[in-house]
């Protein structure tokens, strides 16, 4: 079977209802599409900026559940995993 690679930026996405967190889940518009691949069983090369940070960790956790092999870019261990905040509310 032929490699897929994609490349990435990392995200956590951070969901807030009425100013109240309700959960988070990992994110970026790659990662998600090597989430999608993985799922169909393809096994994707996900490359990025992972951190080794408590975050990070998690994000690599999902990658592997999902079967996504992730590939870290740079030394994460001096950096942090960027967020992402989303408020929703009735309006």
């Amino acid at each position: 079977m032929k490699k897929i690679y994609t490349i990435g930026e990392t995200v956590f996405d951070i969901m807030f209802v009425d100013g109240r967190p309700t959960g988070g889940n990992p994110g970026g518009s790659v990662l998600n599409s090597a989430v999608s691949l993985g799922r169909l069983g393809l096994q994707p090369i996900f490359m990025s900026d992972f951190c080794d940070d408590l975050i990070g960790r998690q994000i690599a956790i999902f990658l592997n559940n999902n079967n996504v092999v992730p590939q870290q870019l740079v030394d994460g261990s001096t950096m942090q995993t960027s967020i992402a905040l989303a408020f929703l509310d009735d309006n």
